[in-house]
């Protein structure tokens, strides 16, 4: 079965540090990436939403997404009591099709609802998806935390490592509906992509690659070959992401 893949873990830009890997510095870059790999899309970030502000960040993603409508900006947002703008001239509509990215830790405020407000309650309602990474300052505390206070929430995990994390997603597979994990880092066996979808279901797993910091060939073929059926794999590639992020692969 030939697999449509949709990546939902693309970062662009110029990293301040990219020693060990090509960052995707431009538009044409990303571009070249998608036909590489026959993509049929990506849900894309910048580095500069967690390197800077917010608002420069989510300003410099919007060139990137422009070169295609299969291509959607992962936005970035800071708590509200501070009355910053971050660059979303339509508000909170800007945001979907889309997600968003949270950056505790570069943008130093805790996950919890004295710090959002009823912010977090909007985007449950708009069902507006909520990356965390545990690569970029999420810690397993703070996703705790948050999800207490916003149990409705859509979650998606990213960047979760290989070994014993089970331990840490399976108690919020468990209690949250709407948590949803990435798989650029996922073992196939050891409490990964199969013993996930036998307990919880293929539709609590979406397809990423972590590119350009990771090879995207190693995320493909593990899913491609994982044992499971040609339904959830296709599930898992691209169709739960873009249900998701409210997007469309077609055109």
């Amino acid at each position: 079965m030939a697999l449509t893949f949709f990546d939902a873990n693309v970062v662009v830009g110029r990293p301040r540090k990219a020693d060990l890997f090509t960052p995707l510095a431009t538009p044409a870059e990303l571009d070249h990436y998608l036909a590489s790999q026959a993509l049929c899309g990506a849900l894309v970030w910048h580095w500069s939403q967690t390197e800077t502000h917010p608002a420069s960040g989510n300003a410099l993603v919007e060139p990137y997404v422009d070169i295609s409508r299969n291509l959607f900006a992962c936005r970035t947002l800071l708590p509200p009591a501070t009355d910053e703008p971050t660059g979303l001239p339509n508000g909170l509509s800007d945001l979907s099709p889309g997600a968003v990215r949270l950056f505790p830790e570069s943008h130093r405020y805790l996950m919890n609802r004295v710090v959002w407000d009823d912010l977090l309650d909007r985007l449950t309602e708009m069902r507006v998806p909520v990356l965390l990474s545990t690569e970029h300052g999420v810690d397993w505390g703070r996703i705790y935390d948050l999800l207490r206070d916003y149990p409705e929430l859509t979650c998606v995990i990213c960047d979760v490592g290989v070994w014993s994390m089970d331990r840490y997603t399976y108690p919020l597979l468990k209690a949250y509906p709407n948590v949803h994990v990435e798989t650029s880092l996922l073992a196939l066996e050891d409490g990964g992509v199969e013993e996930m979808v036998k307990r919880f279901g293929a539709g609590r797993l979406v397809f990423g690659t972590g590119f350009p910091k990771r090879y995207a060939e190693a995320a493909m073929l593990q899913l491609t070959h994982a044992d499971i059926g040609d339904a959830d794999r296709q599930a898992i590639a691209a169709d739960n992401m873009l249900r998701l992020i409210g997007g469309t692969s077609n055109g």
